[in-house]
């Protein structure tokens, strides 16, 4: 099983043929790319994966395809190569959220450090988008009351704190509550905490009526 997908983007021959045989006999996928547009044709990119980026290519700055990766909403992890970066770049590319920024020439330990720790992020961001997915689609199931208790229920409102508020009595709320269980598929209020653990529920709360 390959360890990750590598997008390496580099108009350079000689150090795109090195590194691309040294990645795939360490055991990754590696598409290689002469240039922006090239990588750019591409269909849906891999997971997980990172994006392996020159900062300076014949047809575009790293900066501007960094750029142009946020604009279509990809969150892949760059990862930036330089030998002649001025520090304006370094900076910009930084703030637009580059994973980090290696100076070449630089060692193939080094190179497989950032790596793998970039592709461990890539993995979890898309554990993350895979969870949203599956709490939105059973969270859309539950009807508006239901999905107003299941968030009060997250904040952690009893049953009668969430009658009181509603005006209703803590025997309504319960059943409420057992419908909201069985709809999310968890077994108790401790399972369905910990299924929107580190997910932004106001994601979910302007959906809740």
């Amino acid at each position: 099983m390959a360890l990750g997908q590598i997008y390496l983007i580099e108009d350079d021959e000689a150090v795109r043929s090195s590194l691309f045989n040294a990645l795939v006999q360490l055991g990754y996928n590696v598409d290689c790319f002469e240039d922006a547009e090239s990588f750019f044709k591409q269909s849906q990119l891999r997971s997980p994966a990172v994006i392996l980026l020159d900062m300076r290519l014949p047809d575009a700055s790293g900066v501007d395809v960094q750029r142009r990766l946020k604009q279509m909403k990809c969150e892949v992890p760059v990862v930036f190569m330089s030998g002649l970066a001025e520090s304006v770049e370094i900076i910009a590319a930084m703030r637009q959220g580059a994973f980090d920024f290696l100076i070449k020439p630089f060692a193939v330990e080094q190179l497989l450090i950032v790596l793998n720790q970039a592709l461990d992020k890539d993995a979890q961001q898309q554990e993350l988008v895979a969870r949203y997915d599956r709490l939105g689609k059973a969270f859309a199931a539950l009807t508006p009351r239901e999905k107003q208790i299941c968030l009060e229920m997250l904040d952690g409102k009893t049953n009668k704190q969430i009658a009181q508020q509603s005006g209703t009595v803590a025997s309504t709320i319960k059943l409420h509550r057992a419908r909201v269980l069985d709809k999310m598929g968890a077994q108790s209020l401790a399972d369905l905490i910990e299924m929107f653990k580190g997910v932004d529920k106001n994601a979910f709360s302007q959906t809740r009526f």
